[in-house]
């Protein structure tokens, strides 16, 4: 299914083991993976970028936010790996 989104939309590829990929804004994410321990703070990983530790998956959508780091950081932790694109 073909997404379409609004120029105001910031959008995260999302990379769960290698092989499970989709583009998704906040809410996408939260419907769509509200349920599982995504969202849990606290997570009891932290998600890591070029010396960068953060503790919460809010805390890297709120790192990502930042229209600065837009295209210079993506995050790993566990199996997934977030960035922003768009």
């Amino acid at each position: 299914m073909d997404k379409e989104y609004e120029y105001k939309d910031k959008v995260y590829l999302c990379i769960w083991n290698s092989n499970i990929v989709g583009l998704y804004t906040y809410d996408e994410l939260k419907k769509e993976y509200g349920d599982t321990n995504l969202f849990d703070e606290p997570l009891n990983i932290s998600f890591y970028s070029n010396g960068i530790s953060l503790d919460t998956f809010q805390e890297v959508i709120d790192f990502l936010d930042d229209d600065t780091q837009i295209f210079s950081r993506h995050f790993i932790a566990d199996n997934m790996r977030i960035c922003r694109v768009k």
